[in-house]
């Protein structure tokens, strides 16, 4: 996943709000974290969104499983007077050694884990790598906005030197978003180059991220609907968790 992609991945996904994003999930940190200086980001992507975390002074360390995502992220950052650090690594298994105020896991990442061991393991990392009194945000897509956006939906595109066609289909009874997407780089005046990736995502119940977050030892804050501080509705079509690690092992208790 994200080897090819990554090299458009910035164009295909222009219409993402970065400052907005950034300032909703700063905010919500800041509430129960308000002296927050050090955010790992998990499934950082191509840093759009950490450069802005860069600017604003925190210090931030940047995580993906793709190196060629990272390597989009990492020419980002060389407009920074200080270069946030990268690892190449899953987020159901890595270790730096090392604790922050904040993590972060956003743009449904997590829905790119799709076996619930695997979402367990990525909240168990994300705890080791929290402080206590730390705060973990992320946010998954619903099954609502892949039925209503992405089910059976084909999507197309010439760019610049690229051409892409991005398939869609929805199993509702795995609770998979299968996505076949088709590249073509234009290598000279046309004569192209094909690329082939497939996407997975799973769709997880509101509950069940819950529970595990519990069982991981988290305290469960909130949970909201898109870029909002209401509870989500039926109809919500990103589902943003805030989480915290205790001051404590003894303040865990079974929530749900």
């Amino acid at each position: 996943m994200y080897r090819k992609f990554a090299e458009i991945y910035d164009v295909v996904m222009r219409q993402i709000d970065y400052i907005t994003w950034e300032s909703h999930v700063t905010s919500l940190a800041k509430r129960w974290c308000p002296n927050m200086r050090d955010i790992l980001s998990v499934a950082c992507g191509t840093g759009s969104l950490e450069v802005l975390l860069a600017q604003r002074d925190y210090n931030v360390f940047c995580l993906d499983l793709s190196e060629d995502m990272l390597r989009v992220a990492e020419r980002k950052f060389e407009v920074l007077p200080e270069k946030p650090p990268t690892k190449c690594a899953c987020m159901t298994n890595f270790d730096l050694a090392k604790q922050f105020d904040v993590v972060l896991c956003l743009y449904d990442s997590l829905n790119y884990l799709t076996r619930p061991e695997q979402v367990q393991g990525a909240f168990e990392r994300a705890y080791v790598h929290l402080r206590p009194g730390g705060i973990y945000i992320f946010d998954v897509t619903t099954e609502y906005n892949i039925l209503q956006h992405f089910a059976e939906y084909t999507f197309a595109e010439n760019l610049d030197g690229y051409s892409y066609i991005w398939d869609n289909a929805y199993n509702i009874g795995t609770k998979l978003c299968t996505s076949e997407v088709t590249i073509f780089e234009e290598v000279e005046p046309g004569l192209y180059r094909r690329f082939n990736e497939r996407h997975d995502q799973r769709m997880y119940a509101n509950k069940d991220i819950s529970r595990w977050l519990n069982q991981a030892g988290f305290k469960l804050q909130g949970i909201y609907d898109g870029f909002s501080i209401a509870p989500p509705k039926d109809h919500s079509e990103r589902i943003h968790f805030v989480a915290q690690r205790p001051e404590r092992e003894s303040d865990v208790q079974e929530q749900f």
